[in-house]
């Protein structure tokens, strides 16, 4: 159970989440911002506006009186759709560009002392905004990289060069990554805590 404080009281924080169901990953994240919640930050979380509202994803943040900002996201890029479907393509390059234009609004309404992703796709569509804000920024790395596709451990390795900090959920998370960061990089194991639940 964690343990209310003030530690953080006057930090603004701005959450990154692409899901809109309340899965494994989504709930991780959830977790990582209430617990800085819980030392007293505030919590800015940009979901997903493909369902409305953010679905599950947007109900339970502003349960724990996260404040919700919506952004579109966007598709995996599929090299077979990018190449196949000239209109998709378009879509997902078109994306990469709003996506972060609204994330820069975002930024310049709320302004956040830190950022926190844990998703590499939903970094592909906001990447150019933390690129023009180079606010601190935490990679929570829930699973291990996809080794297997060039695209995803490029991006992956983007965002941890990116990140001021990684945080990893598991010992066993940290060792699968510590060939791919810079040995200067703070990488922090910090473990997940059952997820609280509101239904």
């Amino acid at each position: 159970e964690m343990e209310d404080n003030n530690e953080l009281s006057g930090i603004k924080v701005l959450g990154f989440i692409l899901g809109t169901e309340l899965l494994g990953s989504e709930r991780g994240n959830i977790e990582a911002l209430r617990a800085l919640q819980s030392k007293g930050a505030e919590i800015v979380v940009a979901i997903c506006n493909r369902t409305p509202n953010g679905g599950d994803v947007g109900d339970m943040c502003r349960t724990l009186g996260f404040i919700t900002v919506e952004i579109p996201y966007g598709s995996h890029f599929s090299a077979q759709w990018m190449i196949n479907d000239k209109r998709y393509a378009w879509r997902q390059i078109k994306r990469l560009f709003t996506n972060s234009w609204k994330v820069h609004r975002i930024i310049v309404r709320h302004k956040p002392h830190l950022m926190i992703i844990g998703n590499t796709l939903a970094y592909a569509f906001i990447a150019l905004a933390l690129t023009w804000h180079r606010h601190p920024l935490v990679f929570r790395v829930g699973d291990a990289p996809n080794t297997k596709s060039r695209f995803q451990l490029s991006l992956w390795k983007t965002l941890a060069r990116r990140a001021n900090a990684i945080v990893c959920i598991s010992d066993f998370i940290k060792e699968q990554i510590t060939d791919l960061v810079s040995l200067q990089k703070n990488v922090h194991v910090i473990r997940n805590i059952a997820p609280v639940r509101t239904d």
